[in-house]
């Protein structure tokens, strides 16, 4: 296991202070009660020119097999690089790829399978979907979901309880490793719009580790769930009416994985402000907290957790854990 990154110790951090369960989380629109009124304020999404975004940002990480991607000064290309070690020798090697909009944010299902989130420059949110291909001879990293009992890979599917993906690294075309400058050609991309919004600027987004969905929260405060089946519509899962603390959340998405709770999305604040962009007290830090707890793709609840529930403490005692796929820049 991998040290603990940025936002897994937030992570930790949000699952030290437990409060109480606020509202349900049926996987389908809840009701507006705010319908008719202005939303409340909230504060602007940090620019890249704040520091805020991390330009190197590690995609899947093994032993015998890293990928991450460096996002260009410009925001209008990334190099994705790969290191491969094998047999005690190390390849190092990178591909760039350009993009039509300023990207904003990055995450991955596995080496395989990266989303690319970004605003357009008419404005909204566009996430692009990778699929990174290398040619025989070449190592594929993917996230496999195997039954516990056979060992047979199973494919995960919402509405059916799924145990946590595993990182699996193994060679394209079988056989055996051939160094890149041994190979014809280095990555190609195969890249599909999984969502296309017109006016709303993503806020944070992140990755179901099997696959199955992303979440993105917007400027207006949704927190919206896309499936990746290409056929399922969106769902509302909260707002900032149901949910106040969204309303601070920024970059920070993160799916955990815990030996009690089960799946623990932790959604929390990166340098957090108020809407005077005034920075809040740690005492007043806030996470919010998504449960699946079978890890079926379907949340049961939300809660808020924040450093002010002390006397709800939940002690982390080691059940913490966190998988090499959990790393969220």
């Amino acid at each position: 296991m991998k040290a603990l990154g940025y936002s897994a110790l937030l992570g930790a951090l949000a699952l030290s202070f437990w409060l109480g369960r606020t509202s349900g989380l049926p996987d389908s629109p809840p009701a507006d009660p705010g319908a008719g009124q202005a939303k409340p304020a909230i504060p602007k999404r940090p620019s890249r020119t704040d520091g805020h975004v991390i330009r190197d940002i590690p995609f899947f990480v093994t032993d015998s097999m890293i990928r991450g991607g460096r996002v260009h000064d410009d925001d209008r290309a990334m190099d994705v690089y790969t290191i491969d070690t094998v047999n005690g020798e190390q390849d190092e090697y990178a591909t760039t790829f350009s993009v039509s909009f300023e990207i904003e944010e990055t995450a991955s299902q596995s080496a395989s399978v990266v989303f690319v989130c970004g605003a357009p420059d008419g404005g909204g949110t566009v996430v692009e979907q990778w699929s990174l291909q290398d040619t025989a001879g070449g190592q594929r990293g993917d996230m496999v979901v195997s039954d516990p009992a056979t060992g047979a890979v199973i494919t995960p599917q919402i509405g059916v309880p799924t145990p946590p993906a595993a990182p699996s690294v193994t060679i394209v075309g079988g056989g055996t490793f051939v160094a890149r400058a041994d190979r014809s050609r280095g990555l190609t991309v195969s890249r599909s719009v999984v969502v296309q919004e017109p006016t709303l600027r993503q806020r944070a987004f992140g990755v179901d580790p099997e696959g199955r969905f992303i979440l993105v929260l917007f400027d207006n405060g949704e927190l919206r769930k896309y499936f990746l089946d290409g056929q399922t519509p969106f769902v509302v899962l909260t707002d900032i009416y149901q949910t106040p603390a969204l309303e601070h959340v920024v970059g920070v998405m993160s799916p955990l994985q815990h030996q009690v709770l089960g799946r623990v999305w932790s959604l929390s604040w990166y340098e957090p402000v108020d809407a005077q962009d005034q920075p809040i007290p740690f005492d007043q830090y806030e996470t919010v907290l998504l449960y699946d707890s079978d890890n079926d793709g379907l949340f049961e609840s939300i809660e808020t957790a924040g450093q002010a529930d002390a006397d709800l403490e939940f002690v982390w005692d080691g059940d913490y854990v966190e998988k090499d796929y959990f790393s969220k820049y």
